[in-house]
């Protein structure tokens, strides 16, 4: 049973599924090892996954179709033909069933030898090295999904994998096994809703040209279809003062509370030539502010220390702390805890002795309005931790007054989650959060978390996704804690040997920010508590202009603000490996300015004869005039 449309015909015969791309001589065919079902949330760690099992496959209409069980559930699949697109849809289904269901499963090329692009950090590209994983992901941790798409990019011709519907509800799998899944895969998993599938899920799979950009600028097209993109020209309308990010220094001035001139380091910093800068944390703006990091109280500059820094000409925020409150005793405290399904209220932080629980997103409106309408009302950005990147999910309190006499499902949790970061705008300023997530596109400004750029024999490379999708529209930052000159937070990511993320390399990490028009991120000044990564051992430190480390952080980072300056609004508009071992990179922004990269620790000839030192960069204009 076949439905062709525009070049696309989609077949179907019993279990067996499989997409031919006929512009592109391309097949693409369903993996049914990688269709399964689930116990438990399809997220990092959990339950196992069940293989499906197949009853029929058949027309139903203009669609196609695949009915299987899923434990007693029966499952239905539809298949359409829509616009240069295959859609499938769970149709959905009555009652409590499975946690999490593949949607539809995992695809593979035919001629094989296919690469995933998959959008972890600022993206990475992975050809099917390292060791044998399975990871199932969200968009809720930093090794989890920061755009909601993944593309496979074939000899001939590359697949786009977009969920269409349900985003709060919808989580990844990707992964490489010895047996039924030997090459490397990625599917869309359907997360439950409330316990169960009540509501329509759709994946779109689009047939793209099988590079980086193709699948890149394919995905922007979809988010700008569904007006899910705003640019920086149309935010600057409405909020001037953005303006200011461009060429600015992110200036992470650490969690504790020290004895250093914070305004007179950073009029140093000001010398050296940073005539804007992004100040943050100036104190911290939470519930209840009573606790100690390693004998430190939190970071709060007085008001005449505010005055001063205002006066150098940087902007300041506080260190957003809402989602997650230590208990003080008082009612509205307890009550707005959020509640897991059991009813019980989660810990999700502790620092020494002292313990933070999960709050209910509703409070964490009702604390970020007391913040923006008292204490913090003149801040000219706000920067709020874990928003972006670890979603609370399902409230099954049936007391709270977002969402009362009712549990509160992910879709809800994500809108008032949305609602926040505007609220954090103030209306004029810019608004970031940890984690790079585009379900926030429209409401937030920045969004953190990159990888460092590491090649040769690394099974993830990590590529510009993110800026060659949002560029013009989201500034793409370092986690707060991964500065050029802070090497205390440094650590493998998951799966282990796949890649690094960390601060601490002045070259390496301005190379990267040059490439990808990013901001450059210095820690000058002040103190910070961190965890050494042995046991449960930590260490307290402080930062001072006049180390030499954050003197040559600063060297690097000067360039990188400039050019920053020039490019941060445009688009991005091309991206190339000028090395097949990943060393070498360009990529172009509409104004025709070039930035080459080499990401290797020696010397290396570029194509056109030139040569560029190692871990350094060079950017040139639309006549090849340097920068």
């Amino acid at each position: 049973m076949t439905l062709s449309e525009g070049g696309i015909t989609l077949c179907v015969e019993g279990p067996q599924l499989w997409l031919e791309d006929g512009s592109r001589g391309q097949r693409w065919t369903l993996d049914p090892a990688s269709a399964v079902w689930g116990e438990a949330d399809a997220v990092e760690g959990a339950g196992p996954l069940r293989r499906l099992a197949f009853e029929s496959a058949g027309r139903q209409g203009d669609c196609l179709y695949q009915s299987f069980r899923a434990g007693e559930k029966h499952v239905k699949m539809e298949y359409r033909l829509s616009k240069g697109a295959v859609t499938v849809t769970l149709v959905p289904m009555e009652g409590e069933g499975p946690a999490c269901i593949s949607l539809p499963g995992a695809f593979h090329g035919q001629p094989a030898g296919e690469k995933l692009l998959l959008p972890i950090m600022q993206g990475m590209l992975w050809q099917g090295g390292g060791a044998p994983c399975d990871k199932r992901v969200t968009s809720r941790h930093h090794d989890g999904f920061s755009l909601a798409m993944a593309a496979v990019l074939g000899k001939q011709g590359g697949l786009l994998i977009v969920p269409d519907e349900g985003l709060a509800d919808a989580g990844w799998r990707y992964g490489k096994q010895a047996g039924d899944l030997e090459a490397p895969f990625v599917c869309p998993m359907a997360l439950a809703s409330l316990g169960g599938f009540r509501q329509a899920r759709t994946v779109r799979l689009i047939p793209i040209e099988p590079t980086i950009t193709g699948a890149a600028f394919a995905y922007r097209a979809f988010v700008m279809q569904r007006g899910l993109f705003i640019s920086w020209q149309e935010k600057r309308k409405t909020r001037p003062a953005l303006d200011e990010l461009f060429g600015s220094l992110m200036c992470f001035i650490g969690y504790c509370q020290d004895d250093v001139d914070y305004a007179g380091q950073l009029a140093q910093v000001k010398a050296m030539g940073f005539d804007r800068a992004l100040v943050y944390p100036v104190g911290f703006n939470m519930s209840y502010d009573q606790f100690l990091m390693g004998g430190r109280k939190p970071i709060a500059l007085t008001e005449q220390e505010k005055s001063a820094i205002r006066d150098l000409g940087y902007r300041m925020a506080p260190w957003s702390w809402v989602n997650e409150s230590m208990d003080d005793g008082r009612p509205e405290t307890r009550e707005g805890y959020y509640a897991g399904r059991d009813g019980q209220r989660r810990m999700q932080w502790r620092i020494d002795d002292f313990k933070w629980y999960l709050n209910c997103a509703g409070r964490m409106l009702e604390l970020e309005k007391q913040a923006v309408e008292g204490p913090w009302a003149d801040m000219d950005w706000d920067h709020f931790d874990v928003v972006a990147c670890a979603m609370l999910g399902e409230c099954y309190a049936t007391d709270h007054s977002a969402h009362p006499g009712r549990p509160m499902d992910r879709e809800e949790d994500l809108e008032l989650l949305r609602r926040l970061l505007v609220m954090g705008s103030r209306g004029k300023g810019a608004v970031s959060s940890e984690g790079f997530n585009d379900l926030f596109s429209l409401e937030y400004d920045m969004g953190s978390v990159k990888a460092l750029p590491q090649y040769k024999q690394w099974p993830f490379w990590p590529v510009p996704l993110t800026a060659l999708v949002y560029h013009d529209s989201i500034m793409h930052t370092w986690w707060e804690v991964h500065n050029y000159n802070n090497s205390h937070f440094f650590r493998e990511g998951e799966p282990a040997g796949y890649y690094q993320y960390g601060g601490g390399r002045p070259r390496l990490m301005a190379a990267m920010d040059a490439l990808m028009g990013t901001p450059p991120d210095v820690m000058p000044c002040g103190a910070q508590y961190a965890w050494t990564g042995r046991g449960s051992e930590t260490c307290l430190f402080t930062m001072r202009v006049e180390d030499e480390a954050v003197q040559e952080a600063l060297r690097a980072a000067l360039p990188v603000a400039r050019l920053h300056r020039r490019i941060g609004p445009l688009a991005m508009t091309d991206f190339v490996f000028l090395s097949e071992d990943g060393c070498l990179q360009r990529s172009t922004f509409e104004d025709g300015t070039q930035v080459t990269a080499n990401f290797d620790s020696k010397r290396r000839t570029l194509p056109d004869g030139t040569e560029l030192e190692g871990e350094s960069w060079r950017a040139v204009d639309r006549e090849g005039k340097e920068l």
